[in-house]
């Protein structure tokens, strides 16, 4: 099991207009939250030659999954805390957005009363997303008070949760991947007590990084068991779907590979991919 590097607990600022965390600029605090992950990384490259292959014979013929319609596949992240609901509101009636995305952040975590009664409100299925930061990483009292206090507060339209936001980028708290296996463990532990019939997605990987997404839910011997993986995939910003990373990956070849990785995990229960965040 990879040890959580020690660091020290910093609250990392926040971009509102990005609504996400700056992105640290300060290359001794970078080097001294990354200076234990050696080990890791070569966890990563000793499971990717073992899985890959495997990888790569699944993409060839993929499970025959139905897709299901698109108003139901399709949501919406919404931030109810930062704009008048009445306005979400009418917005969501006039695309008939069906389903909603909404961030858990334990950063506002005073503010969760609110959020949860926004989500009333608005009465739609709820994904809910439970949005680490770094206090929360290094001391994990804090991430067991609020998932307790989430699933107290938890209201009815919440029909599945992702543990953990982004578990490979340095700014949403993370050092490395594997300071987020706790926490997921944590939360699975006090989904089966408050929750066991909400379905818990993971492993919360941001952008198309497959070896971390190769790394978290196949390369992890302590793993939790999920209903399904869960992925944010945001591709190229500035171009179209068809565009390419690493010399092949398109968009469609972007979710066959985590499709793949997914389905072949001993770590999810249904080989669907869930897409939680995309561009």
């Amino acid at each position: 099991m990879t040890r959580p590097v020690r660091a020290e607990a910093t609250a990392l600022r926040w971009d509102h207009r990005s609504d996400q965390p700056h992105v640290i600029t300060r290359r001794a605090l970078r080097r001294r939250w990354r200076g234990r992950a050696a080990s890791e990384y070569l966890g990563t490259l000793g499971w990717s030659l073992v899985a890959a292959p495997l990888a790569a014979l699944q993409a060839l013929a993929p499970p025959r999954i139905a897709p299901p319609a698109p108003r139901e596949a399709i949501g919406l992240g919404i931030s109810p805390l930062d704009h008048p609901l009445n306005d979400i509101a009418n917005l969501l009636d006039e695309i008939g957005c069906q389903r909603v995305l909404v961030r858990f952040e334990w950063r506002r975590m005073h503010r969760w009363p609110e959020l949860c009664a926004a989500i009333q409100h608005l009465n739609r299925p709820c994904l809910a997303v439970l949005v680490q930061d770094r206090p929360a990483v290094v001391n994990q009292r804090r991430w067991r008070a609020g998932l307790q206090r989430f699933h107290q507060l938890r209201p009815p339209q919440v029909e599945a949760v992702q543990a953990v936001q982004a578990i490979n980028r340095l700014k949403w708290g993370c050092a490395t991947p594997g300071e987020a296996w706790p926490l997921q463990r944590l939360a699975a532990a006090a989904q089966a007590h408050y929750a066991p019939n909400i379905p818990l997605l993971g492993s919360g990987v941001i952008d198309f990084e497959p070896l971390a997404t190769l790394r978290s839910l196949i390369g992890n011997p302590g793993a939790v068991r999920f209903a399904a993986a869960a992925a944010l995939l945001y591709v190229d910003r500035r171009g179209g779907p068809s565009n390419t990373q690493y010399g092949i990956f398109n968009l469609r070849r972007k979710i066959a590979a985590l499709s793949a990785l997914a389905a072949i995990s001993p770590h999810c229960h249904d080989p669907a991919l869930w897409l939680t965040e995309v561009n």
